[in-house]
């Protein structure tokens, strides 16, 4: 399998004090950085792992994944490429 993990998860959000209290009470992570805009979370050593901004939408915006290597990741965006699906 090429995937391994999810590695992180964007939210646009006209909720922002909501998803606040709903990830730092009740899924118990942390606010690792606060912005004009939003705020990130974490769960682990990684510099996070949500990202929280407001916005018009109720919505994911933005999900990373991650591969063992630059092999598995070329052959996974060539993958999404031809079903369509751009890669940046």
């Amino acid at each position: 399998m090429v995937l391994q993990a999810l590695g992180y998860v964007g939210i646009e959000t006209r909720r922002v004090g909501d998803w606040a209290d709903f990830a730092t009470a009740l899924l118990g992570m942390q606010a690792a950085d606060r912005h004009a805009h939003g705020f990130d979370l974490r769960t682990d050593d990684g510099a996070a792992r949500l990202f929280v901004e407001a916005g018009a939408a109720d919505t994911v915006s933005v999900m990373g994944w991650e591969v063992a290597d630059g092999g598995a990741l070329a052959r996974l965006a060539a993958r999404l490429s031809d079903a369509g699906h751009p890669v940046t």
